[in-house]
Order: structure tokens, then C-alpha cells, then sequence
């Protein structure tokens, strides 16, 4: 590593190409960590949660069927409310509708009355018109659909009714937009409840234990897995037949924010896929713990992870950090803005669409604008949006509502709208074929054109340094152009830097000024660092290849763009990743923390834009959508020396056991001995609790 200096020796070091120093830590935080277990179960085998409650089918010791209902609203603390044992065995399957539980036996349904959770009641038996074990049973509209055998009229919940026979080929089981999906992934339409009418063909031999839908995506859950595209209802059409999820365990898995967690095939622990791109599910982690050795099945539950064994309820505290969520968007993501607790995405597809982020962990989408033309990068002003398009030049969007949001016009920048900065009143954009254009936006829905410099080679991205009253506009390929704007009337180029490559895509993408430096991501070629304290005459002082190091080995990427916070370096790498450095000595870096976004299939695809917000990364992914990393760091917590986020007793223990072996770990003042000050330090510490 060399270490760039005094700018004296600039001009003979700067031609060095370096790679940063690599530190390659483990996660900061636990990505599992038991916080509570139910009262002992005899043998539990299925599970529904409804509000506060998770219903429970178990066994008693006379082998009867035991409904065990567990008061959830804090996980931290499961109460068991009731555990009633009903004259039934061999039950196998529980759903839950409003103030009714209908547990499924092999030839029968009973329902229990659930309006008291402390005192349930048999209310009714209801015989299957076939035998066999129907492991679904969805309810739409006032109406349950026992796998492929009846269908149950639920106006009076205690006392279903026969409404008719299920002529389908094969189950239901899934409803979504007033239609009926089976194992297949035949789409049926659910406009006379009695009769679904079949509207596609299934998809072959292809058949889901269940789907878990991700907006207008069907994940089938089998031992693959397959993804089906339901955005129009009536006709699915299959994304891919094998998103290879690697798992076969059957009822464990859970969905949330685009993360389908799965129990593995030992049962050692879970393994998280991110499904922003449903046609390629990514793992993102891979978490061994101490799940039961008898674990029956998991939900996502707000923020923890409920887990059902044979012997009891556990609730876990789950983190994939440093993923905290993804999302996908219509087309792929090409930029992002943050306004309040609204974020924006432009896409590829010509689309727009609004996310409520107020939870970052579980974004929800609020609208979708559908635009003439590819979205490719925006900012705002108030409540007006500017959206670059690559062949509608700029669009202006009112943002008011995001749930509503509308077109207000179309400003022509020339052709092809490629970038556009907001500063104070005024708007700059450029197009790739007519360069720069300044607009008076003073009046936020009615810009006034000002002035166009057309600047050679393609225009794809500006910055500004309103200070100096500077732009630095990068044309990819094609030399990066230095302009004076201090004279908006009359913008005038004052230099230029040469990309390191001429040929496409590389080049200079994007830029990124913190006080006198120039930070230019270059693709393949990584980044470079150029004084511009003259902004006439820029001066490189440092190039660096930005190849990640992981426990992977060194991964290269594609270096599209630079965020700079503190002394902080984000690199939005392509494929190679999010790469996050220690930028105290800019010329020094060192690698802190690498971050795999999913593999891509087109060389400069993926991690394309980063937007932070406290600890909180916000990043446009092409072909990859939405994607929210946690950067924070998990508070320690001293005396919690069992890992288990809890202080107990069994802390006490260890201590207790460590001080008298004259364990290290028990020097709690840190002085080299063990003796009362330590004890009372770790009082201390125990009082205080865990973050």
C-alpha cells in the first residue's frame, strides 16, 4: 500500500495503481439470538398465529388432541393462556378464521370457539366428503377450500356449512387479486366462489406446498422452489422453474420484505434468500444456531422469528444484517431519492415508484407512476420531482401524494436526459447528446430555461459544487468536463480529465467532490483522486483498483459511484459488490466492511447507487431493485457472557465460575486483576442491561 501525500510528489506517484488495505471482520452483530420459550409442549406439530395469539394443535399424554394457545404480543415473555385437551386425535393441521379454530383430522373438521383464548370450546364436526390429509385449507370471501375436496360456507364461523364440491384439478391454495391459484399454478376466477373457473393451463408436474406471494410474484415452495409472475391474474406466466432455494424442509420457511427465511435440512439452523429478482434467489445468509433438533415450523412475526418444535414455542430475535431489506421494483433501479419518510425509485420499464420507509426494515409500497420512457436518475424540489428520461427528456412530478402522484409536464432538454441536480432555485441537467442545460426553478412546476452548453461526448452524470460555483460533468467514455457556472447565463468548460479507458462502459460514470478532491469511479479501472484545488488544472493524486478482499478471495467489480460521510468511503461496486472503507487518509484506504450484492447477468449489471441516512444505505440494484442495508453496530453488551441477549442468572454463573478459574474474561476493570472491584464492575455491568 502506498501512502499519497505531500502534493509535491503527486505528479510521479499518482500513475501507481494501488488496492486498499483489507480488513475483513466478522458480522458485528448475532444473526440469531434466543430471547424466550413457552411453557413445555408434549407434542406440538402445527402452528397458525392470528393477532396476539399463536394456536397451537399438540398432543396430550392420552394421545388426544391439545389446542394450546400462547399469548405472543411480547416476545420476550410467551404466556401460555389455555392448553385444552378435546376428545379427537390424530389431529394434523389448524386454521384460524376470525372467533373460530378448525382443526383437521383425516376424515373430519372441528371447530372450537376462540372468542375467550383462555376457555375454548367444541362447537361443531363437520365430515370431509373425502378421506386423505388436506394440508391447506385457504379461506377467500366467506368461504374455505378444503384442498381439492369442499368448499365450506363461513357466514356463521362456529358452524361452517357444505356449499359445494372442489372440481378443480388439483387444490387451491393460495388467493390473490379475486383469484385462486392450486399447487400448479393454474390461475382460477373466483367470481362465483361455488364454481372457480379455470383461466390458464398449470404449469406440468410443477407443484407448491404453498405460495408466498412478494407483490405481483407467487414463490412456489417445493423442494426448488419456482417463481410465477402474476401480474396479470388471469394468465401467470413462469419466471423460473428452479430458484433453487437448497432446502426441502417441509412448513419451514417464512417471507418478509423480500427475505424467505428456511429452516436448512439438518435443522442446525436458517438460511435467508433475498427474492428482490425473483428469477434468481439469492442467499444472503447462512445462520447456524441451536434451533431444536424436533423444529416443526417457522413465522416471521414483526421483528422476531417464531419457531415450533415438538417440545415447545421459541421466539428469536433474527437479523441478516448487514441486509436489512429488499424490495423489487417494476424495472430495474437506476436511481433513488429520500424525501421525508418517501422514498423514490426511477426504473428502467419507465416507471417510478414510492415506498413508505418510515420502518426501513419493512419497506411498503405506496404507487406506482408510469412514465413514457425509462426512468434514469431524479431529485426534487418541494413537492415536484424532475425525472431524467432516456428519450422524454425531463419529466416534472407532482409528489404531494404519494399515493397519487402525477405528471405536471415535460421540459425538453434536448434528446436524451441522462442526469439532472437540483440546487436552490436552480436545476441543472444534462442530455447526452445536447450536454448541459440550467433552468430557473424558482417556481417549482414552471422551469424557465436559462441557458445550454453543449459539451463533447455523451453527458451521463454532474455534480455541483455550488461553493465555487463549479460542475463536473462525466460522459463515461468520453472526457469529464470541467465547467464554469458562475455565470449561469453562460456556463463555460475550464478543463477536462481523461477517462483511464475510452471503451464502453468504462470511463468515467459518475463523480463526487469533497472539498479539493475529485473522486472519479472508472468501472473496471476503480476509482482516482484528483486535486481540484485549481479547478482549472485538475491534478491526480491517487488511483485505486477497488477489488474487494473477502473471505471469498479478492472480488472485482465495476466501480459506478462514490458517497462520502465523515471519513467514510461508500463504493457502489456492481458486481462486486458494496464496498465501505475507512477514508480517514483518502490516500490510505482501508477496506472496513464488503457487503455481496447478487450476481448479474450482464458485466456491468447490480449495485448502481448509493443514498445514506444515519446508518441506514438505501441502494438501487439493477436488475436487483430495492435494496436497504443496516450499517449500524451492534451495542455490546459486557455481561451478557452466555451470547444469549438476556441477563439471568446463567450469566451470574459463568462470571462467578470465570473469576474463580481466574479467567481474563472476568477482569471487568481491566486493571489485570480479579478481585471485588471486578465484582462490583460486573454488578455494574448486569444493571445496566442489554442494548
Amino acid at each position: 500500500m502506498h501512502i499519497r501525500s505531500p502534493l509535491i510528489i503527486a505528479a510521479t506517484l499518482s500513475l501507481l495503481t494501488t488496492s486498499a488495505q483489507a480488513i475483513v471482520a466478522e458480522p458485528d452483530c448475532p444473526s440469531a439470538t434466543q430471547i424466550s420459550i413457552s411453557d413445555p409442549l408434549h407434542h406440538a406439530e402445527w402452528f397458525a398465529i392470528e393477532g396476539d395469539y399463536a394456536y397451537i394443535l399438540d398432543e396430550s399424554e392420552d394421545y388426544f388432541t391439545q389446542l394450546v394457545i400462547i399469548n405472543i404480543s411480547d416476545p420476550n415473555n410467551l404466556i401460555t393462556v389455555s392448553a385444552t385437551e378435546f376428545p379427537f386425535a390424530n389431529s394434523f393441521y389448524i386454521q384460524i378464521y376470525q372467533n373460530a379454530a378448525y382443526i383437521f383430522h383425516y376424515s373430519k373438521m372441528f371447530t372450537i370457539d376462540i372468542s375467550d383464548p383462555t376457555s375454548p370450546t367444541f362447537t361443531h364436526e363437520y365430515t370431509l366428503s373425502s378421506e386423505g390429509y388436506p394440508l391447506s385449507a385457504p379461506i377467500h370471501n366467506g368461504y374455505m377450500y378444503i384442498y381439492d375436496f369442499d368448499i365450506l360456507d363461513l357466514a356463521d364461523p362456529l358452524h361452517p356449512q357444505f356449499a359445494a364440491n372442489i372440481q378443480t384439478q388439483k387444490p387451491i391454495v393460495h388467493f390473490a387479486n379475486g383469484f385462486g391459484y392450486t399447487t400448479n399454478a393454474q390461475a382460477l376466477d373466483m367470481t362465483d366462489p361455488l364454481n372457480p373457473l379455470a383461466t390458464s393451463n398449470g404449469f406440468g408436474s410443477t407443484s407448491a406446498r404453498q405460495f408466498i406471494q412478494d407483490q405481483n410474484t407467487l414463490i412456489g415452495l417445493s423442494s426448488s422452489g419456482f417463481s410465477v409472475d402474476i401480474t396479470n391474474p388471469s394468465q401467470p406466466i413462469m419466471i423460473d422453474s428452479n430458484i433453487n432455494l437448497d432446502v426441502s424442509f417441509y412448513r419451514g420457511d417464512a417471507i418478509t420484505s423480500s427475505i424467505l427465511y428456511e429452516i436448512n435440512d439438518d435443522r442446525s439452523g436458517i438460511i435467508a434468500f433475498d427474492l428482490s429478482n425473483p428469477s434468481n434467489a439469492m442467499e444472503i445468509q447462512r445462520t447456524e444456531f441451536n434451533l431444536p433438533a424436533s423444529i416443526r415450523e417457522i413465522e416471521i412475526h414483526d421483528d422476531y422469528m417464531l419457531a415450533l418444535s415438538t417440545q415447545a414455542l421459541y421466539a428469536y430475535r433474527i437479523s441478516t444484517k448487514p441486509v436489512a431489506a429488499t424490495h423489487q421494483t417494476l424495472g430495474s433501479a437506476n436511481d433513488l431519492i429520500i424525501k421525508d419518510n418517501t422514498l423514490i425509485t426511477a426504473n428502467d420499464t419507465g416507471s417510478l415508484q414510492f415506498f413508505d420507509i418510515t420502518n426501513h426494515t419493512r419497506p411498503q409500497l405506496i404507487s406506482t407512476l408510469i412514465l413514457p420512457d425509462d426512468a434514469v436518475a431524479i431529485d426534487y424540489k418541494d413537492n415536484t420531482a424532475y425525472i431524467a428520461t432516456t428519450n422524454d427528456n425531463l419529466n416534472l412530478i407532482d409528489i404531494t401524494d404519494p399515493s397519487n402522484p402525477t405528471l405536471i409536464s415535460n421540459i425538453d432538454t434536448g434528446r436524451r436526459a441522462s442526469d439532472v441536480q437540483v440546487v436552490g432555485d436552480l436545476l441543472y441537467a444534462v442530455d447526452r447528446i445536447f450536454g448541459l442545460s440550467i433552468f430557473d426553478i424558482s417556481d417549482a412546476t414552471n422551469p424557465q430555461h436559462i441557458s445550454t452548453l453543449n459539451t463533447p461526448g455523451w453527458a451521463n452524470d454532474i455534480t455541483i459544487d455550488d461553493e465555487n460555483k463549479i460542475a463536473y460533468i462525466a460522459h463515461s467514455q468520453y472526457d469529464l468536463q470541467i465547467v464554469d457556472i458562475a455565470d449561469i447565463a453562460s456556463p463555460t468548460i475550464i478543463a477536462t480529465i481523461t477517462p483511464l479507458s475510452a471503451s464502453a462502459p468504462n470511463g468515467i460514470n459518475t463523480s463526487t467532490r469533497v472539498g479539493n478532491l475529485l473522486y472519479t469511479p472508472e468501472g473496471n479501472f476503480g476509482y482516482r483522486i484528483f486535486d481540484i484545488t485549481d479547478p482549472t488544472n485538475p491534478t491526480q493524486l491517487a488511483h485505486f483498483d477497488a477489488i474487494a478482499q473477502s473471505q471469498e478471495g479478492q472480488v472485482t467489480g465495476f466501480a459506478h459511484q462514490i458517497t462520502i460521510k465523515d471519513n467514510t468511503l461508500y463504493l457502489a461496486n456492481g458486481t462486486g459488490g458494496f464496498l465501505i472503507y475507512d477514508n480517514t487518509d483518502p490516500f490510505n484506504p482501508t477496506q472496513a466492511q464488503w457487503i455481496k450484492t447478487r450476481e448479474s447477468t450482464q458485466s456491468t449489471n447490480s449495485i448502481r447507487r448509493i443514498l445514506l441516512r444515519d446508518n441506514i444505505a438505501f441502494a438501487a440494484v439493477y436488475e436487483g431493485g430495492l435494496r436497504i442495508y443496516d450499517l449500524s453496530v451492534c451495542s455490546p453488551c459486557p455481561a451478557d457472557l452466555n451470547g444469549d441477549a438476556l441477563l439471568n442468572f446463567f450469566d451470574i454463573s459463568l462470571f462467578l465460575q470465570a473469576f474463580q478459574a481466574q479467567d481474563p474474561i472476568a477482569d471487568f476493570d481491566n486493571d489485570g486483576l480479579l478481585n471485588f472491584f471486578d465484582i462490583a464492575a460486573y454488578l455494574i455491568e448486569f444493571a445496566a442491561g442489554c442494548p
